[in-house]
Protein backbone atom coordinates (compact mmCIF):
# COMPACT_ATOMS: atom_id res chain seq x y z
CA UNK A 1 0.00 0.00 0.00
CA UNK A 2 1.76 3.22 -1.21
CA UNK A 3 -0.57 5.75 1.15
CA UNK A 4 0.75 7.05 4.09
CA UNK A 5 -2.24 8.58 5.87
CA UNK A 6 -5.09 6.44 7.47
CA UNK A 7 -7.47 8.54 6.05
CA UNK A 8 -6.23 6.86 2.47
CA UNK A 9 -7.60 3.56 3.29
CA UNK A 10 -10.98 2.68 1.51
CA UNK A 11 -12.25 1.11 5.18
CA UNK A 12 -11.28 3.99 6.81
CA UNK A 13 -15.19 5.95 6.25
CA UNK A 14 -17.13 2.67 7.87
CA UNK A 15 -14.77 2.14 10.64
CA UNK A 16 -15.31 5.57 11.61
CA UNK A 17 -19.57 5.28 11.51
CA UNK A 18 -18.99 2.11 13.18
CA UNK A 19 -16.86 3.59 16.34
CA UNK A 20 -19.71 7.04 15.92
CA UNK A 21 -22.37 3.82 16.38
CA UNK A 22 -20.78 2.06 18.87
CA UNK A 23 -19.73 5.56 21.42
CA UNK A 24 -23.42 6.38 20.65
CA UNK A 25 -24.49 2.98 22.25
CA UNK A 26 -21.79 3.45 24.82
CA UNK A 27 -23.12 7.01 25.87
CA UNK A 28 -26.44 5.23 26.59
CA UNK A 29 -25.71 2.44 28.22
CA UNK A 30 -24.00 4.24 30.53
CA UNK A 31 -27.57 6.85 31.22
CA UNK A 32 -28.87 2.96 31.92
CA UNK A 33 -26.03 2.83 34.76
CA UNK A 34 -24.74 -0.39 32.99
CA UNK A 35 -20.62 1.33 33.46
CA UNK A 36 -19.27 -2.19 33.44
CA UNK A 37 -20.49 -3.06 29.87
CA UNK A 38 -20.22 0.54 28.45
CA UNK A 39 -17.12 0.64 29.63
CA UNK A 40 -16.33 -2.71 27.59
CA UNK A 41 -18.18 -1.80 24.63
CA UNK A 42 -15.92 1.37 24.75
CA UNK A 43 -12.49 -0.46 25.06
CA UNK A 44 -14.14 -2.77 22.33
CA UNK A 45 -15.13 0.05 19.95
CA UNK A 46 -11.51 1.70 20.74
CA UNK A 47 -9.35 -1.05 19.86
CA UNK A 48 -10.67 -1.51 16.48
CA UNK A 49 -10.65 2.42 15.75
CA UNK A 50 -7.38 3.80 17.13
CA UNK A 51 -5.92 0.37 15.84
CA UNK A 52 -6.99 0.88 12.47
CA UNK A 53 -5.19 4.57 12.98
CA UNK A 54 -2.07 2.96 14.19
CA UNK A 55 -2.17 0.15 11.13
CA UNK A 56 0.33 2.24 8.40
CA UNK A 57 3.61 2.28 9.23
CA UNK A 58 5.32 5.44 9.82
CA UNK A 59 8.04 5.48 7.27
CA UNK A 60 6.58 2.38 4.98
CA UNK A 61 2.99 3.64 4.64
CA UNK A 62 2.55 -0.32 5.03
CA UNK A 63 -0.10 -1.45 7.58
CA UNK A 64 1.29 -3.10 11.22
CA UNK A 65 0.09 -6.32 11.37
CA UNK A 66 -0.10 -6.47 14.62
CA UNK A 67 -2.39 -3.46 15.16
CA UNK A 68 -4.10 -4.71 12.17
CA UNK A 69 -4.91 -8.07 13.93
CA UNK A 70 -5.78 -6.06 17.22
CA UNK A 71 -8.17 -4.13 15.08
CA UNK A 72 -9.52 -6.85 13.66
CA UNK A 73 -10.39 -8.75 17.06
CA UNK A 74 -11.87 -5.86 18.26
CA UNK A 75 -14.06 -5.41 15.77
CA UNK A 76 -15.36 -9.06 16.47
CA UNK A 77 -15.12 -8.20 20.33
CA UNK A 78 -18.00 -5.45 19.19
CA UNK A 79 -19.98 -7.86 17.63
CA UNK A 80 -19.77 -10.08 20.45
CA UNK A 81 -20.95 -7.64 22.70
CA UNK A 82 -23.76 -6.33 20.81
CA UNK A 83 -24.83 -9.61 20.34
CA UNK A 84 -24.90 -10.30 23.83
CA UNK A 85 -26.58 -6.47 24.84
CA UNK A 86 -29.38 -7.39 22.18
CA UNK A 87 -29.89 -10.96 23.91
CA UNK A 88 -30.51 -8.51 27.21
CA UNK A 89 -32.59 -6.46 25.69
CA UNK A 90 -30.29 -3.69 26.17
CA UNK A 91 -29.91 -3.02 22.67
CA UNK A 92 -32.58 -3.18 19.85
CA UNK A 93 -32.52 -5.96 17.42
CA UNK A 94 -32.19 -3.74 14.68
CA UNK A 95 -29.61 -1.57 15.95
CA UNK A 96 -27.25 -5.10 16.79
CA UNK A 97 -28.82 -6.31 13.31
CA UNK A 98 -27.56 -3.17 11.45
CA UNK A 99 -24.32 -2.93 12.74
CA UNK A 100 -23.15 -6.98 13.72
CA UNK A 101 -22.95 -7.39 10.01
CA UNK A 102 -21.00 -4.64 8.95
CA UNK A 103 -18.46 -5.28 12.42
CA UNK A 104 -18.09 -8.43 10.74
CA UNK A 105 -17.19 -7.26 6.87
CA UNK A 106 -15.01 -4.82 8.11
CA UNK A 107 -13.02 -7.53 10.51
CA UNK A 108 -12.85 -9.63 7.14
CA UNK A 109 -12.05 -6.75 4.95
CA UNK A 110 -8.85 -5.60 6.93
CA UNK A 111 -6.84 -8.64 5.66
CA UNK A 112 -6.57 -6.79 2.28
CA UNK A 113 -4.68 -4.15 4.13
CA UNK A 114 -1.41 -6.64 6.01
CA UNK A 115 1.66 -6.27 3.98
CA UNK A 116 2.55 -9.31 1.51
CA UNK A 117 5.64 -11.37 1.97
Amino acid sequence: MNETMIQDMEIWDRIVEMAMYGFSLTSRLREKYRYRIAESLQQAVLGFYLNIADGPGADSGDPGPDALTVARRSLLDTAYILTLLRERKLVSARMAGFMVPRLEALSLEIERYRPTA
